[in-house]
């Protein structure tokens, strides 16, 4: 036998297929995230400005002028704030947080549309986001544990 002779390996994934094992190929998990951009933080902040507390002030007790609170902050936050839907599997590498996703759907759309230098500057943006989870990842890993260096 050379060097040059390859084998193959044959891996059945049939496994699931079992009575008793229930298995979800997709297992796809949606994340909500806020665009907490400054614009819109601004107009949160103008927002409860402008709200009218007085169905909290004037609460009977203290937790049903917490839960009225609640929910006005909450109905807020919805008027006033946009949220971004991405779906992550577990197939999906851990740097790629849902605003990375986020981000890269963005970067696709741009240079679909012929927008190369608004994509490469957010190509350079996704590149830090990924460095930094990279960089704090590896300050918590225990030098003792090499096990643990594969998942960064």
């Amino acid at each position: 036998m050379s060097i040059f002779d390859h084998f193959a390996l044959v891996v059945n994934c049939d496994t699931c297929r079992s009575a008793s094992t229930v298995c979800d190929l997709t297992n796809q998990r949606q994340f909500q995230f806020y665009d907490i951009r400054q614009c819109y933080l601004d107009k949160l902040a103008c927002a409860f400005h402008e709200c009218d507390w007085s169905c909290v002030t004037c609460a009977a007790d203290i937790d049903d002028a917490y839960n009225t609170f609640l929910a006005n902050v909450h109905q807020l936050i919805l008027e006033t704030i946009p949220s971004h839907k991405v779906k992550l599997t577990q197939s999906t590498p851990s740097h790629i947080t849902p605003v990375v996703k986020s981000l890269l759907r963005r970067q696709n759309k741009l240079r679909r549309r012929s927008s190369i230098e608004a994509a490469n500057e957010l190509s350079t943006k996704i590149g830090k986001l990924v460095a930094e989870f990279r960089a704090t990842r590896l300050q918590r890993l225990n030098n003792t544990d090499p096990k643990a260096m594969g998942h960064c």
